[in-house]
């Protein structure tokens, strides 16, 4: 059996634990409940929400290097693609970081 501890930040892990890297790929970020930063995800990581493929993430990333981060989660529906019913399907997998 693997016992896994996530400690919340400015702690530490148990001794004998695993703790888990900050930056861990989109999908296990979605299996552990956790959001994904719109603003530092890679296309790969973008293309683990559901209804986003790969095309999709890479518009997201290409129109955060062309017009920079996102400020707020609706930002997101400035990218070609993403309506209101797609910003709903996905907007409780992301966040927006500085």
């Amino acid at each position: 059996m693997v016992r896994l501890n996530v400690e919340r930040e400015g702690e530490d892990a148990p001794e004998g634990s695993a703790s888990l890297p900050p930056n861990l790929p989109g999908p296990s970020q979605l299996a552990l409940g956790r959001k994904i930063d719109l603003n530092r995800a890679a296309v790969e990581d973008l293309a683990a929400l559901p209804g986003v493929g790969t095309k999709m993430a890479e518009r997201i990333v290409q129109d955060r290097m062309e017009n920079g981060p996102f400020q707020k989660l609706k930002d997101l529906m400035r990218v070609k693609g993403v309506k209101e019913k797609k910003f709903i399907q996905i907007e409780s997998y992301v966040t927006v970081g500085p």
